[in-house]
């Protein structure tokens, strides 16, 4: 199974939030650690189950906005910047932000729901099932096994990557043409080289043999 986007970023940010974020502070507050602390406290008093990722950025913005009003001088001062312009307000909100990384669960919160949304889990593909007998195996661009069922229809299956059982089929595979068997397969979109577009194939996952 793969591991979808937002799962990884979600255990990045809980590791470095347990391993650095815990840590009591031993010296004053910097101006971004204060900027992400303001910001964090206007976050936890949202409930942020209620929220979109689309609302929680908004708020995540909005406070954002507040936080460099109100401290504008001392965020310029601590990052070395003479004014305040798009560049040095989006270097500004970058490093707030690695603040709030280590510093605000409400913060990984809304950045797990965010990469989330914007990253759904793979819908899964039910896989189907046919039994029949082997009645052609040929190879013009992928290995095609054509399956003929009880009521005499033949369907076509291709082997486009490692099956279970597909080992049957290595050597001399058309030693197998006439046994029974249950192909399990998914439909899929495939390029067709010889068709030279893209078809609806039914790939083999696995073809078990049938006594």
């Amino acid at each position: 199974m793969k591991t979808k986007p937002y799962h990884k970023l979600a255990l990045l940010l809980l590791i470095v939030f347990n391993c650095l974020g815990v840590k009591a502070q031993t010296k004053p507050l910097t101006a971004t650690e204060k900027a992400a602390d303001i910001v964090c406290a206007e976050l936890s008093k949202v409930d942020l189950n209620s929220k979109t990722s689309a609302e929680m950025m908004t708020l995540f913005q909005n406070c954002l906005v507040k936080v460099f009003a109100d401290n504008m001088a001392d965020l310029e001062a601590e990052m070395g910047f003479d004014t305040m312009d798009g560049e040095s307000g989006r270097k500004i909100g970058e490093e707030i932000g690695r603040k709030l990384l280590l510093r605000c669960p409400q913060f990984i919160e809304i950045s797990m729901k965010f990469a989330k949304e914007k990253n759904p889990p793979e819908a899964e593909v039910a896989a189907s099932t046919t039994l029949g007998t082997i009645s052609k195996i040929i190879s013009p661009d992928f290995t095609e096994v054509s399956i003929k069922d009880a009521a005499g229809r033949e369907s076509t299956f291709y082997w486009l990557r490692y099956f279970k059982g597909s080992e049957q089929f290595e050597t001399a595979p058309t030693n197998n043409i006439g046994k029974k068997v249950k192909v399990t397969w998914l439909e899929i979109e495939c390029y067709l080289p010889k068709a030279h577009g893209y078809y609806k194939i039914k790939e083999i996952r696995s073809i078990d043999f049938v006594n």
